[in-house]
């Protein structure tokens, strides 16, 4: 699609240095929302809250059935592994992966470019150019799709690169169809087989629907959790 290669800070660097000394920083002692009570995912928000990777509105909500952005959900990955604009562990990405200014710019002029988000992104390897084909501009208010959020969690959890070797004979879900919307069977293989993204029935998936706060912090706990199994082995 181009000829700019961003070549990412290993995955297993990340995860040693999530794993490795001090962790993220708390939260206030706010660490509740007004919003999710008895949200089937309220004790995951709250967790994720308390050790400083999420955090809520103005007016006190968490809004967990809204959908989220491409940027929102990068940033939430990237602090929850400890990754935050500033800090030694983003210092470290940075100088390990020169990111091109004509990358950068694929991004509009929004918050998650002037915090420093879009830049760790693609430094760390969360966000590829690759996977957006000919599109080349990534708008901080545009939302992720099911398929995308399943993409970037693969990718966090190390996965990815071994989600286009595998031959899926038969999609796990009958709406899912060879196109440009999904290409990569695998990849939703290994969410599911590790309980990372389910289907919203046995048998569809809507790769095209949107991702919600919700769920992002769900997965992305349950990356996590399988992250730290695998260090413990």
């Amino acid at each position: 699609m181009n000829g700019w290669i961003v070549k990412p800070l290993g995955l297993l660097l990340i995860v040693s240095l999530l794993l490795t000394g001090p962790g993220a920083a708390k939260a206030s002692d706010e660490s509740t929302f007004s919003d999710i009570s008895g949200h089937k995912y309220e004790a995951l928000i709250e967790q994720a809250a308390e050790d400083g990777w999420v955090n809520g509105c103005p007016d006190g909500r968490f809004w967990p059935d809204m959908p989220i952005t491409r940027w929102e959900y990068a940033k939430m990955m990237l602090a929850a592994l400890d990754i935050v604009p500033g800090s030694q562990r983003a210092k470290e990405v940075l100088q390990s992966t020169e990111v091109p200014k004509e990358v950068l710019s694929l991004a509009d002029d929004g918050w998650a470019s002037k915090e420093g988000w879009v830049e760790l992104g693609f430094a760390s390897g969360l966000v590829v150019l690759g996977d957006y084909g000919s599109y080349l501009v990534l708008p901080h208010d545009e939302g992720i799709s099911r398929y995308e959020a399943t993409i970037f969690a693969v990718r966090m959890l190390g996965r990815f690169e071994e989600s286009l070797t595998m031959v899926v004979e038969e999609p796990p879900f009958d709406d899912l169809v060879p196109d440009m919307q999904v290409d990569n069977f695998g990849v939703i293989e290994i969410a599911v087989e590790n309980g990372l993204i389910s289907g919203y029935t046995e048998t569809k998936f809507y790769p095209a629907e949107s991702f919600t706060r919700g769920e992002a912090v769900a997965t992305i706990s349950r990356v996590l959790t399988l992250l730290e199994r695998s260090q413990e082995r």
